[in-house]
């Protein structure tokens, strides 16, 4: 009868053998249940008999421009660990194990040592400050537009010529709303200066 084996056995087969190592040379990492390397050996072997293939397919990988630089930032570190010139730290939140996070990718040594919950913690933040920063140059270039675009309409409107004024009113009363309104109201005039904008935007 099939099913679900005892989790004694399950341990047994998802556990290496006491005593067994990896067989690539220098490796004293245990082997994976059913080979004689370690994962980490046995994906490294693949990727040196698989070299031009592996190239290949990195060559066709396309990355945003965010993607591409913390790309740079995580091999630049990893370099400078593997060549003894920084040293892994433990969580500066917890003292666990870390993994480096990159607060700004373009600044690849400006880095922070945290744990994964730490930097996925650490991420939500940045993303909410990035978002933050990005609607407010957003709401500022609009407020700048809207400025320049006023104060051009104010030089611009007492010397257009009537027909053109009535092209630009007949605009603005698009909106419902506007119709009901003496073109010198507040909100009147805002659609006046919108309009003005389409009419120039046409010419």
């Amino acid at each position: 009868m099939h099913g679900t084996p005892p989790s004694d056995t399950l341990a047994l087969m998802t556990t290496p053998r006491a005593g067994r190592i990896c067989a690539a040379a220098g490796c004293s990492r245990p082997p994976r249940q059913r080979g004689r390397f370690c994962e980490r050996c046995q994906k490294s072997g693949w990727r040196k008999r698989n070299a031009e293939y592996a190239k290949a397919v990195e060559a066709d990988r396309v990355f945003s421009p965010d993607a591409r630089l913390l790309r740079i930032a995580r091999a630049t570190i990893s370099t400078a660990i593997r060549r003894g010139k920084l040293q892994a730290q433990a969580c500066q939140d917890c003292g666990e194990k870390a993994l480096v996070h990159h607060p700004d990718p373009s600044k690849p040594h400006d880095i922070l040592w945290l744990c994964k919950r730490h930097r996925l913690q650490q991420r939500e933040r940045d993303a909410e400050a990035r978002r933050t920063a990005t609607e407010q140059a957003e709401a500022a270039a609009r407020k700048a537009h809207w400025t320049a675009l006023c104060a051009r309409f104010t030089e611009a409107w007492p010397g257009l010529l009537p027909q053109d004024q009535q092209a630009i009113w007949a605009i603005a009363q698009r909106e419902p709303l506007i119709r009901t309104l003496h073109p010198e109201a507040p909100l009147a005039r805002q659609a006046l200066i919108r309009a003005y904008e389409t009419w120039c935007d046409a010419q």
